[in-house]
């Protein structure tokens, strides 16, 4: 009988998600720019940790509240998701961030905190997304490590609106899931790690907005042939 680790399983189908950045390309710069920004990020983790962590934890919430957003929700519900984890579990956030060779540690976190009434203000029109993130955060970053699993990656993929990345997604989750057990995780792949999620906000955030100028560009040309139609029926009229 086969045994399935469902962690494992998490961890691989959350990190293939991310392949689909490298379908997303359209030439060869833009692959470059990928492997670029992540070694670039890579070496600033070790000189400048701080402000790398920092970055990484802005961009998140950016990233993550893409998320709600699409459900017409506030944007700001990212802030409140990574802020709220940090109530009930702030020896979780202290341990990592030190980890993470974080000066300041203790103002790190409680500044990340407070991040949380902006969060919730902007979230006053929209309240409901706010309170899911909010109910999400609440759990810590066990509960965003699900999220991020069970809700962001395939929401990721189903927004790719193709075929190919679910073929892609599910065949490389299955492959990297054999493949963990025989990965050691130490320092440095923890920081190439974080280095490559970076590339990978910029690669998405690149990839949908250039997405969405094809959708406004699309909307833009049915209206003027919807107008055309209406000019041409009062005219035979």
């Amino acid at each position: 009988m086969i045994m399935v680790n469902f962690t494992q399983l998490l961890i691989a189908s959350f990190v293939t998600h991310g392949f689909l950045d490298f379908y997303t390309f359209q030439k060869i710069a833009d692959l470059s720019t990928y492997l670029l920004i992540t070694t670039t990020y890579l070496y600033c983790m070790y000189i400048l940790p701080s402000l790398c962590v920092l970055l990484f934890v802005i961009s998140s919430m950016y990233h993550f509240g893409n998320d709600f957003e699409f459900f017409t929700f506030s944007r700001w519900s990212g802030v409140v998701l990574f802020s709220s984890s940090i109530i009930l579990h702030y020896d979780v956030w202290y341990e990592g961030v030190t980890y993470l060779d974080v000066q300041y540690p203790q103002e790190f976190i409680y500044t990340t905190c407070l991040s949380l009434i902006p969060g919730l203000i902007n979230c006053h029109q929209k309240p409901l997304g706010g309170l899911l993130a909010l109910l999400v955060g609440l759990g810590g970053p066990k509960n965003i490590f699900l999220y991020a699993c069970l809700f962001h990656a395939p929401l990721g993929v189903y927004r790719f609106h193709k075929k190919i990345g679910y073929i892609i997604w599910f065949v490389s989750t299955i492959i990297l899931y054999f493949i963990l057990p025989q990965i050691h995780i130490n320092d440095w792949m923890v920081k190439l790690s974080i280095s490559i999620v970076m590339s990978h906000i910029v690669a998405i955030s690149s990839w949908q907005y250039r997405h969405e100028d094809k959708e406004r560009e699309k909307d833009i040309k049915d209206n003027k042939k919807n107008n055309y139609k209406e000019i041409d029926s009062l005219v035979i009229k």
